[in-house]
């Protein structure tokens, strides 16, 4: 799965004075038996990408729910999986530097074992997803 989304950031607003970070926290409860891969790259206008989220190719951001042993693999519980990403004054510098214009977010789904084990989806298979962001700021308050 993959989705481009363009993104106008900079500058953030009149009263921000300066981001020193942005930290975003994926929760996932999870009770398919599949694992699940992302990576979001950052691109400026002319669609050439000038950094990523993560220094691997995709990070690992989704674990297989609970398996009972059977002949095809059933899930008997979820299983959390957090993920703390965090943008660094540096980082928002450089990519504001670069023209940071479109966010190119991909997404990787497979049964377990690298798509080894034979599964089954079931009905009453859920998912729980919260994402929440911190942002650490400089703001100017005016006069109060």
């Amino acid at each position: 799965i993959s989705d481009t989304t363009e993104v106008d950031i900079f500058p953030l607003s009149d009263d921000v004075e300066e981001i020193v970070s942005i930290t975003l926290r994926l929760a996932i409860n999870n009770g398919f038996p599949t694992d699940g891969y992302a990576q979001v790259l950052f691109l400026d206008s002319n669609d050439v990408v000038i950094d990523s989220l993560f220094s691997d190719a995709r990070q690992q951001v989704l674990q297989t729910g609970e398996l009972i042993g059977t002949t095809i693999d059933q899930t008997t519980g979820k299983v959390q999986t957090i993920t703390d990403i965090t943008l660094d004054r540096a980082t928002l510098e450089n990519l504001e530097a670069q023209g940071f214009r479109q966010m190119v977010s991909r997404g990787w789904v497979e049964t377990t074992n690298m798509g080894q084990t034979t599964v089954a989806i079931f009905q009453d298979y859920t998912m729980d997803l919260f994402l929440g962001m911190n942002v650490e700021a400089i703001v100017n308050l005016g006069d109060l």
